[in-house]
């Protein structure tokens, strides 16, 4: 698996650079910067941050919840996060594909998405067999795959045209953040009861699909 992880970045490096054509942009305003705390990206930033959070935190104890809670042993509980983790692709994809046809702005995607998420994180803690593990990660991945392009779209549209660079840079600290921070707190909560993590997972997630859209963010310059 290490191999395949250091090979398959500079294969789809390659796909990239032999399909993707080249393309001139000439930007007639210089590019601004953007403070990390400016109250229009605060929305988007919160959701990259609980997103991110959420699935370091699924990742990291995925096996452990398979050894610990399903009682397996050791290989099959690596096999069976293995297929978790199969499944939350599986998803990712369908839900992607499911987008492309739904009319639907950002928020109304985080919200279901997130509550579908929610709902599918709680859900784990519910399972006793490998299969309901499976179908658990199934549901909240389908649901985390409305809840990415949503927020990277909500960004992108809060900000100006000259402001698109600084804004990307900000989403990724958001979600860079909640990758640290997330298997620090999952391993901590684990070690408490091995369904803390994703009753967190959850409950934070329909924190996010209720959370009031309040005002809207000023529309981005042509």
């Amino acid at each position: 698996p290490l191999y395949a992880m250091s090979v398959l970045p500079l294969l789809g490096f390659g796909v990239l650079y032999a399909r993707l054509q080249r393309q001139e942009h000439h930007l007639q305003r210089v590019a601004q910067s953007i403070r990390l705390g400016d109250a229009r990206l605060r929305r988007p930033m919160l959701v990259a941050f609980v997103a991110m959070f959420c699935v370091a935190v699924a990742q990291i104890t995925v096996g452990f919840f398979a050894l610990d809670r399903l009682g397996l042993a050791p290989g099959e509980a690596a096999q069976a996060a293995g297929v978790a983790l199969t499944t939350v692709g599986v998803a990712l994809i369908l839900a992607q594909l499911l987008v492309r046809r739904l009319d639907w702005a950002p928020q109304r995607l985080i919200r279901v998405g997130a509550l579908v998420a929610g709902i599918g994180f709680a859900g784990t803690c519910l399972a006793l067999q490998a299969w309901q593990l499976w179908l658990a990660f199934f549901v909240a991945a389908a649901g985390m795959g409305w809840v990415f392009p949503a927020f990277s779209a909500l960004a992108a549209n809060a900000v100006n045209a000259d402001e698109q660079g600084s804004t990307a840079g900000s989403m990724g600290a958001a979600q860079g953040l909640g990758v640290v921070l997330g298997p620090l707190a999952g391993s901590l909560l684990y070690g408490l009861e091995p369904r803390l993590p994703y009753l967190l997972v959850g409950a934070l997630l329909v924190l996010v699909a209720a959370w009031p859209e309040g005002a809207r963010a000023p529309a981005a310059a042509a």
